[in-house]
């Protein structure tokens, strides 16, 4: 299953890109976000880490993490993230 784009008027929720990752990178490392983690220190190499891992042509596969990115629509600007496990057939969570 391709990974799904959800828009809305202001906002799209897609596939993380190689774009994405500096900003990413440069939130999570900020303390104030990362007291709510697991990690205390967030690297670009982590973001690059965290994205090559990802495999988001074998999306919605139980068991597996997926990261998706949440832009403005305007401007693609990442605004924050959204994790999604498929725990089984029938679980999904979203963080």
């Amino acid at each position: 299953m391709k990974t799904p784009i959800l828009k809305t008027e202001r906002f799209i929720i897609r596939s993380f890109e190689e774009k994405d990752l500096e900003a990413f990178a440069q939130y999570r490392s900020q303390p104030e976000i990362a007291k709510f983690q697991n990690w205390t220190d967030y690297s670009y190499q982590n973001a690059l880490d965290l994205f090559k891992a990802i495999d988001y042509s074998n999306f919605n596969i139980d068991g597996n993490w997926y990261q998706l990115a949440i832009v403005k629509k305007k401007t693609d600007e990442l605004i924050g993230d959204l994790a999604v496990h498929f725990i089984d057939g029938e679980q999904q969570d979203l963080s």
